[in-house]
């Protein structure tokens, strides 16, 4: 019953996000010791690309009718990430494909706050879950300031921003709305 409410279901993700941050610290540690790095870079590599390969092969199957427009967002989404990883690149492998999980996370919960917002049909279902996942992905690293082992960074919370507006433009290009309006109802 609870999960029937998309707002609810996006909140739970959210709240459990940031309530796992702390361990996953230790998680990386233990893999980093427990495995070679490129075994790490690996898995981390490999689990990134199978969720965005899903999600876009879902996507794919799902988009049926003004498909040149939300083909053309849904593009753009994973050229804009892809940049921005470029960009942003470490000379570190290691780094690299843990900093590349953000893109899922705060994709994914972008994608789920604008499910939840989409409704309104005007400029708060961009807005709103635009605001309310940067509030996350900002409350995290905050969050990790206060745990021994890991450290908030501001780099990450722009990593965040970036990974929202990518899953902003794949949720508009999943689910768009049959009609629009500039001023909030």
């Amino acid at each position: 019953m609870l999960f029937r409410s998309p707002f609810a279901l996006a909140t739970l993700v959210s709240i459990a996000i940031v309530l796992v941050a702390p361990f996953m610290g230790q998680l990386q540690s233990y893999l980093r010791r427990s495995m070679s790095t490129r075994a790490y870079v690996l898995l981390f590599g490999v689990g990134v690309l199978i969720a965005i390969a899903a999600a876009v092969v879902y996507a794919l199957a799902r988009i049926r009718d003004g498909r040149r427009w939300r083909l053309a967002l849904l593009g753009l989404a994973l050229v804009c990430g892809g940049a921005y990883m470029w960009v942003n690149g470490t000379p570190y492998p290691e780094v690299n494909a843990v900093e590349r999980v953000h893109f899922v996370e705060y994709g994914l919960i972008a994608f789920l706050f604008y499910r939840a917002w989409r409704p309104a049909g005007d400029l708060s279902m961009i807005v709103l879950p635009l605001l309310a996942a940067f509030t996350v992905g900002t409350c995290d690293e905050w969050l990790q300031w206060f745990i021994p082992v890991r450290v908030g960074e501001v780099h990450d919370v722009f990593m965040n921003l970036a990974a929202i507006v990518c899953g902003l433009l794949f949720a508009c290009a999943l689910q768009p709305v049959t009609r629009f309006a500039w001023r909030p109802s």
